[in-house]
């Protein structure tokens, strides 16, 4: 499903990523682990195109991610951002669930009607017709998830998920994506909710690719976790 192959990628002055090589199998759910600046974030924008490789490349679902495949990689990946307030964006809840069909080309029949059941499916059909900015941290973030998911999606790129959450919406949101069959791949700081969602983990330091295998002999590696920053 995920392929990258010495994948670099660099911003003005930075390198963010150096050499990264990976698999991700389809069905997976796979913990992106780092201290700060390791080079998670960069990695998610890479594989849904937002970020042009200096070197090597990323295959999702066995497509390139270059310019001409960037809307096939799209229909088939979706990217739930760190922050839901950058996702949600519309007036009402319902309206930006509908927003990413719309985008792909459906009708607005057939849009409202994904996002209804996207909804619906999260729990949260009672938040239709809500302004997003009156939602609380766990309800912005089913919310963005139901905004990814409407799309159809087999793949799923997280970004931090658990931030700002508090214990409730945290559990609910473990709940939400361990009964989800789309194949992920989480960007995290929090090693308790990569055990639970998760069996493998991938640990970037400085942009590299330094440790990869299941989550319990991470958190069992104190050497590790420190020369991870974790």
């Amino acid at each position: 499903m995920i392929h990258t192959r010495d994948l670099c990628v660099s911003y003005p002055g930075a390198q963010a990523l150096r050499g990264v090589s990976l698999h991700v199998a389809a069905g997976e759910r796979v913990a992106l682990v780092g201290a700060n600046g390791a080079g998670k974030t960069s990695l998610l924008l890479a594989l849904m195109g937002l970020l042009p490789p200096t070197a090597g490349e990323a295959r999702v679902d066995g497509l390139p991610v270059t310019k001409e495949n960037l809307a096939q990689v799209r229909r088939r990946a979706g990217l739930v951002f760190q922050n839901p307030d950058d996702q949600l964006f519309m007036a009402r809840v319902l309206d930006d669930v509908a927003f990413g069909p719309r985008n792909l080309g459906l009708g607005a029949q057939e849009a409202r009607a994904r996002a209804t059941q996207a909804l619906q499916d999260r729990g949260i059909a009672h938040l239709a017709q809500r302004a997003p900015l009156r939602l609380s941290g766990g309800e912005k973030r089913l919310a963005a998830l139901a905004a990814v998911l409407a799309m159809q999606p087999s793949l799923l790129l997280l970004d931090e998920p658990t931030a700002f959450l508090d214990p409730r919406a945290r559990r609910a949101l473990i709940a939400a994506l361990t009964g989800l069959p789309h194949t992920q791949l989480i960007a995290t700081h929090d090693l308790a909710f990569a055990q639970a969602v998760c069996a493998r983990a991938l640990a970037l330091r400085d942009g590299e690719l330094v440790w990869q295998g299941p989550v319990t002999e991470l958190l069992s590696d104190e050497a590790l976790l420190d020369r991870c920053g974790l």
